[in-house]
């Protein structure tokens, strides 16, 4: 069984952080203990003397270990920058092999773990790293999440090919269906697919509405296949 997958997305705001919390949901329905991890957070306020972030508040509600918020961020900054930038405001270094280390302590703590990026594929981590470089060092299969918004294609395409001149196992891909008001979103989707290659492992509705089980069947056979080879 797949043990750890690694979620990033075609760019800011593709919906990662909704996805992974639908597959945090559901996998915990079938009795796992799950745990999604932001290790890199960028665009946090400071409450009651500690730095909250949105996106990491929703991975640790959706995830069902004895943690605290703060467990599942190792990197944390005010900023809403990318994260280098971040990091240079603040003088503190993001160290891959930190993070590595990080995610490596929960693997003895639950059944699965959902490590999800932040921004998009090539998104700079500091003067020499990208996002890319870190799904690289973790070792661990990729989900790629598509927002059905003007520009997808492009974006799809060029994560697409980016992500297949890595090591990386690519996975598949998740639709996340962000608006109505895209022209002929049929054709749109079709053309995804050709794309990418094939239909994606799950397609999550408009306005974030609760996914069906049933959608998740292709991604349950692929997390609980012996071998992704």
């Amino acid at each position: 069984m797949i043990k750890e997958l690694f979620i990033t997305g075609t760019d800011t705001g593709c919906g990662k952080t909704f996805v992974c919390c639908e597959i945090l949901n559901h996998l915990a329905s079938q009795g796992l203990n799950v745990v999604g991890l932001k290790p890199i957070a960028s665009g946090a306020e400071m409450i009651n003397g500690r730095l909250h972030n949105d996106d990491v508040g929703l991975l640790y509600e959706n995830s069902n270990l004895d943690i605290k918020p703060q467990d599942i961020c190792r990197y944390m900054f005010a900023e809403p920058c990318s994260p280098h930038i971040a990091s240079l405001l603040n003088d503190r270094e993001i160290e891959l092999d930190e993070i590595c280390r990080f995610v490596d302590g929960f693997k003895k703590k639950s059944d699965i773990v959902l490590v999800e990026g932040i921004g998009g594929w090539h998104v700079p981590i500091n003067d020499q790293k990208m996002i890319c470089d870190l799904a690289v060092e973790l070792d661990i299969p990729v989900v790629l999440v598509i927002s059905n918004k003007l520009g997808c294609l492009n974006h799809a395409s060029l994560t697409h090919d980016a992500i297949s001149k890595t090591s990386v196992k690519f996975l598949g891909w998740v639709l996340n269906r962000l608006t109505t008001d895209v022209v002929a979103p049929d054709a749109v989707e079709s053309t995804l697919e050709k794309i990418m290659g094939t239909a994606p492992l799950l397609t999550i509705g408009f306005n974030n509405q609760s996914t069906d089980s049933k959608q998740f069947e292709a991604l349950n056979n692929l997390i609980r296949s012996k071998s992704l080879d």
